[in-house]
């Protein structure tokens, strides 16, 4: 939606109509004062830093310099945004899930007793200090594609985010997928690990009991939260080995559970009798790699029997593929029947435009006061923009 020769209130009631009428979220950009209102009206309010002075840029959520780099704020930081929070709040449930029901599990073996099956330094710190730094830079770092990689990737842009726009990566089904490999993967660490140490005995002739299973279990919960977050990151470099190997894996949790072998009192000196054990390894690899397999099975589908664009790019990538294959046309041309556009487009003009960017459903030209409505055609239809501008209305 175009705002020109408007005034401040007008421009404001058009981002105001905008989200009453079409229930959409809106974004609102303009480089002057007279567009503050508009800005803040909207549920995103983008500023330009240009000849008008600052007003708009103070008085927005986001600023910058050009009016170029709106795309990049949309269809990249956007998305990744939309895409790192969706799955870290998933992971996060996850990880908490399938740490907490082996508690649930064990009740029904302890005559629901107020008895724990962790030690209390474990349940301090899962989520402060074992299992805090590997999710956090997912979170902040993760990048499934980035156009500056290629060319190809930085055309495409407008499609993925167009296709990404549809799906609901926090959705009621998504949950309860999450909710799903969580009850399994915490069904299989438990009962395997009470089956392996129900009938082991220590070099002294003693059986295990309950805090060498207790061990056993965390290490399991620790081994397959680690091995889906490492299956859900895309871009690794030597800050993501860091974050990854060195500091949860070689660090934190093996440094967290000497600490405790030797400051608790219900684990104290069993952490090398379980090593030394052969089973407690068999069962930590089994149940790791069982777990690392129920996650991998519906990711592979997908990317094999119904890809996204994404999908594609990558694997273009790692075939170090440059030119758009007959597949990625098809899905592009799928793309755009199901988006917001009714016209047909050509793949021949198949490149980055920054209008297809910005266009919406409708231009709404202010001009003294009078409100005309345009509707223009577009392949991709990004969603509901909301634009202040000098230049001259054709109404």
């Amino acid at each position: 939606m175009i705002c020109c020769r408007s005034t401040p209130n007008q421009k404001a009631d058009v981002v105001t109509f905008v989200k009453t009428n079409l229930k959409k979220m809106t974004l609102a950009i303009g480089d002057g004062g007279n567009d503050v209102n508009m800005i803040q009206k909207a549920d995103i309010g983008v500023g330009i830093f240009g000849k008008e002075g600052h007003q708009a840029a103070f008085a927005s959520d986001y600023a910058f310099s050009k009016f170029y780099f709106l795309w990049r704020l949309l269809l990249v930081h956007g998305r990744w945004s939309y895409l790192r929070t969706s799955n870290f709040i998933n992971f996060f449930i996850y990880k908490n899930l399938v740490f907490t029901l082996p508690q649930f599990y064990f009740a029904m073996y302890s005559g629901f007793s107020a008895q724990s099956l962790y030690d209390s330094i474990y349940l301090t710190n899962y989520n402060t200090f074992f299992t805090s730094v590997a999710p956090v830079y997912y979170a902040a770092q993760e990048q499934d594609i980035n156009p500056r990689e290629t060319e190809k990737i930085r055309k495409a842009m407008p499609y993925v985010y167009a296709e990404f726009r549809r799906k609901n990566l926090f959705s009621p089904r998504i949950f309860l997928f999450w909710c799903f490999m969580a009850v399994s993967h915490s069904l299989l660490i438990f009962y395997s690990t009470q089956s392996s140490f129900s009938s082991i005995a220590n070099s002294d002739g003693m059986m295990f009991e309950l805090w060498e299973q207790s061990i056993s279990a965390v290490t399991g919960v620790f081994c397959s939260v680690f091995v889906l977050i490492i299956m859900g990151t895309t871009r690794f470099s030597p800050v993501t080995f860091f974050c990854y190997v060195v500091c949860t894996l070689l660090v934190f949790f093996p440094g967290g559970t000497v600490v405790t072998d030797q400051i608790s009192t219900n684990v104290e000196d069993l952490l090398g009798p379980i090593l030394l054990n052969g089973k407690f390894w068999a069962n930590l690899l089994w149940t790791t790699a069982v777990c690392g397999f129920i996650a991998y099975i519906p990711k592979m589908y997908i990317s094999f029997f119904n890809p996204s664009l994404v999908d594609l790019l990558q694997r273009d990538k790692k075939q170090n593929k440059k030119e758009i294959s007959a597949e990625m046309k098809s899905k592009i041309e799928i793309v755009i029947k199901k988006s917001e556009s009714k016209d047909a487009f050509d793949l021949k003009n198949f490149d980055f435009n920054a209008n297809v960017m910005m266009k919406s459903w409708y231009h709404y030209h202010c001009c003294q006061g009078e409100v005309a409505t345009i509707e223009e055609s577009c392949p991709v239809a990004i969603g509901p923009i909301v634009i202040a501008t000098q230049v001259q209305a054709q109404v």
